[in-house]
């Protein structure tokens, strides 16, 4: 039985090269066993989190408040997620996440 990936991608039905780079690593990892679950913009991520429980949790675009609401990722933390967060650095600034509401 492979891992449980659990891949966040606000829009999955998207133009933009988010959801590319989501079905390439979806595609990779079904073709080696492994589950991948979808963390859309409208699901519950505490909910999600929990009822999927992943090995890992993958993110880039990140809708989530790191800073504001650290609980459930040390949840998940704490029960063996590996949380993979790939940083892009012009949504950056002073330390800070920098995402727009288009």
């Amino acid at each position: 039985m492979g891992l449980k990936i659990l891949y966040d991608i606000p829009n999955p039905n998207g133009l933009g090269a988010d959801r590319w780079i989501y079905m390439g690593w979806k595609d990779a990892f079904l073709d080696f066993g492994h589950e991948v679950h979808e963390l859309t913009l409208y699901d519950n991520f505490q909910q999600k989190a929990l009822e999927v429980k992943p090995e890992i949790f993958m993110t880039s675009i990140s809708m989530f408040d790191f800073d504001n609401d650290p609980a459930i990722y040390k949840e998940m933390r704490k029960n063996g997620t590996k949380i993979f967060l790939e940083m892009i650095w012009h949504l950056i600034v002073h330390g800070h996440f920098i995402v727009g509401n288009d």
